[in-house]
């Protein structure tokens, strides 16, 4: 099955784009409906919709306009319902004609049918509702009369007032047939309109890829019993559309039961594409062989775990994350998975409220629900700080005795290395080596006492003992600073039941040609200092200023690479995206857009000639590095910098932190960096502010 095509029950990816989108469109619908003077913003309540019809089956439109319509009603009434139907239908013969190929005499053939069919409903519903009906009635009869007054004050439209008066008189008596008239009009002009307009913003999405690699994996496995290992690979070459090279070429491998191998290689190696093969991708060339299904998700079969966790919490609650999907949560213990993974007394937060590290360790604890054969976790402790990433890979590593899983890690780390039964090296989508190394049994932490990894302490104390705003270098000589934050707090949910503090007197300078690293870990409001200090959030305490104005007034004058890359690459390519970010100032001494491009691609340690490649084409760690390169392109005063080197291999994270530091120093630019990995930022960032618990320490 594909999104646009084949049979059964509506797959995960159909359910979650069709709640999100129709949620979208319920939201437009509403408040068009209930705020005054707003009620054209109900049109655009078609284009959730029409994507819907453009992207996937039918049946997932239905499925989403059932429910619009459903909350729209109980929320606006009978219009905002019989609107958000119309929206749908509206769009939904759009997206479907868009995703065909259709053009002008389409629409007119689908207006003929639709109009008057349209016009027979809207008829049969007002005779069921007599309060609607005459609500409708009123309604019309007073919009004509505010027509035939408005038009009285012109000279010689006498004749015209006249005759808008008289009929309205008779709106009360042929409703029926003002109504059909009406939806006759204005279906057509609706459909001609909506499709002029649709399809110009669905042409300009049609380059975001909605494929699911690993849809062939539930194909395959149909009807199959579940039975991931041993896997064997033979041969196995991927080549993906628009590349050059292949992802891989030419793998042989074997993973047998009871297994901790990690993968190691750099960025671009392949080593996500042998992640995804393993968990059924189809492959070009060559053959995979496993003695049943792949069984992704389900009890026994396979685990995914990605460097993006957030985009795989679904509950809104820790406990009901770990039990999604799960066919009898009584045997599943949610509070020792959370033990387990290091998140004890959670079970009731709010999975929003969780830090990207405290996401991680969630979504190892919902894997080990089910139980699985085979775990991969793909960077998946990237996003952890330094003493946790210890303890989750010691816990990794302890799975195959633990539970008999086998356990494919994908790690830059090479730490991690020194705890794997099998260490795979990745070059060029090839295997370059696989050897064997000594296991390592697990050693859960006593009571009290937390994994700390060895030389994190000894990394922190040398960087500098100034912490934070305790600088007490003589400055009398340098130049006033240009982010300026004074007993800074921010509560989250301010108001609300869920309310809490997640940071508390937070005293911070920063001037030109700066840098500080702020560390802390899982949970310690590293990521929320990051937002505030770009302006995203406002202190509720304290503030944060920037020359002495407020950040939050000023978005935009910070710049903020977010802790997940792919969340701030907007366009096609990674030429339009380093021209977007960069703006027209920073480009208007360079004619050549192509040489611009490639010049900040170079910067951060890439190629030229990734310029024109897809963003969804670049592995997670180029896409980090493309990310950073529109935003020096921008030319930054300040720049904030939120686990710039998760999932770089260590050649790419020396690259970049050679490159910030000559940027930093050519353009006195101010750096504030936050991350769990350390070495080597003593020079990038002079100083250390270290949080515990949303407090500098």
């Amino acid at each position: 099955m594909t999104a646009r095509g084949g049979r059964g029950a509506l797959s995960a990816r159909e359910v979650a784009a069709a709640a999100m989108l129709a949620a979208a469109s319920v939201t437009v619908v509403t408040i068009g409906a209930l705020l005054p003077r707003t009620g054209a913003v109900e049109l655009l309540g078609m284009i959730p919709l029409a994507i819907i019809a453009d992207r996937f089956r039918i049946r997932a439109l239905v499925a989403a306009l059932a429910a619009a319509a459903v909350t729209c009603f109980l929320i606006g009434g009978v219009t905002a319902g019989m609107v958000v139907i119309g929206s749908g239908m509206v769009g939904g013969v759009v997206g479907s004609a868009h995703r065909r190929g259709r053009g002008a005499w389409t629409m007119a053939a689908i207006s003929a049918v639709l109009a008057p069919t349209s016009a027979l409903a809207a008829i049969g519903l007002l005779l069921l509702l007599p309060v609607s009906r005459t609500l409708t009635i009123d309604a019309v009869g007073g919009t004509v009369v505010g027509i035939a007054r408005f038009l009285s004050s012109f000279p010689g439209l006498g004749p015209v007032t006249r005759a808008l008066t008289d009929a309205a008189a008779t709106v009360g008596t042929a409703w029926w047939m003002w109504v059909a008239v009406a939806v006759l009009v204005a279906v057509p002009c609706a459909v001609f309109t909506s499709w002029r307009l649709l399809t110009a913003i669905l042409a300009r999405l049609d380059w975001i890829s909605v494929a699911d690699p690993l849809e062939s994996a539930h194909l395959a496995d149909a009807g199959k019993a579940v039975g991931p290992l041993p896997v064997e690979l033979h041969g196995v070459r991927v080549q993906y559309p628009r590349h050059a090279n292949p992802a891989l070429d030419g793998v042989d491998l074997r993973i047998g039961t009871g297994e901790f191998l990690v993968v190691e290689g750099p960025n671009g190696s392949g080593k996500s594409t042998l992640a995804l093969v393993l968990a059924g991708l189809a492959v070009n060339d060559g053959n995979v062989e496993r003695p049943g299904g792949v069984g992704l998700g389900a009890v026994g079969g396979t685990a995914l775990l990605t460097q993006r966790a957030e985009v795989g919490a679904l509950g809104a609650r820790v406990v009901d994350d770990i039990l999604w999907g799960v066919d009898d949560p009584a045997s599943v213990d949610v509070d020792e998975l959370l033990d387990l993974v290091g998140l004890p007394t959670m079970r009731d937060r709010t999975t929003a409220s969780l830090s990207g590290g405290q996401l991680q360790r969630l979504g190892l604890a919902a894997a080990l629900a089910r139980r699985p054969a085979l775990l991969i976790a793909d960077e998946a402790t990237a996003m952890v700080d330094a003493a946790g990433r210890a303890e989750l890979t010691e816990l990794l590593a302890d799975l195959p005795q633990r539970f008999g899983t086998t356990v494919v890690l994908i790690s830059h780390n090479a730490a991690d290395g020194r705890r794997a039964d099998r260490v795979l090296r990745m070059r060029d989508g090839r295997v370059e080596f696989d050897r064997a190394e000594r296991a390592h049994a697990y050693r859960p932490p006593g009571p009290g006492s937390a994994v700390r990894s060895p030389d994190t302490g000894d990394l922190v104390a040398s960087l500098t003992p100034e912490i934070g705003s305790q600088d007490k270098r003589d400055r009398t000589t340098e130049p006033a600073p240009l982010l300026r934050v004074r007993g800074a707090a921010y509560v989250h949910a301010l108001g609300t039941p869920w309310e809490h503090r997640t940071l508390a007197g937070i005293d911070l300078d920063l001037g030109p040609g700066d840098g500080i690293l702020i560390t802390g870990e899982n949970g310690s409001g590293k990521t929320t200092l990051a937002w505030m200090l770009a302006g995203l959030l406002r202190p509720t305490d304290g503030f944060c200023e920037l020359d002495g104005s407020p950040v939050a007034d000023r978005i935009g004058s910070v710049a903020l690479a977010f802790q997940h890359a792919r969340l701030q690459l907007q366009k096609r390519t990674v030429r339009e995206d380093i021209l977007s970010a960069a703006g027209r100032a920073a480009r208007s001494q360079h004619r050549d857009d192509g040489a611009f491009a490639e010049h900040w691609l170079e910067t951060v340690g890439l190629p030229g000639g990734l310029a024109d490649r897809g963003i969804d084409a670049l592995s997670g760690g180029q896409q980090r590095r493309v990310a950073i390169a529109g935003i020096l392109a921008s030319q930054p005063r300040v720049l904030v910098l939120d686990e710039p080197f998760a999932g770089l291999d260590p050649a790419a994270r020396g690259d970049l932190v050679a490159t910030l530091r000559a940027v930093r120093d050519e353009r006195s630019l101010a750096i504030a960096v936050i991350s769990h990995d350390l070495a080597g930022l003593e020079e990038l960032c002079p100083r250390v502010l270290h949080l515990e618990n949303g407090t500098p320490t």
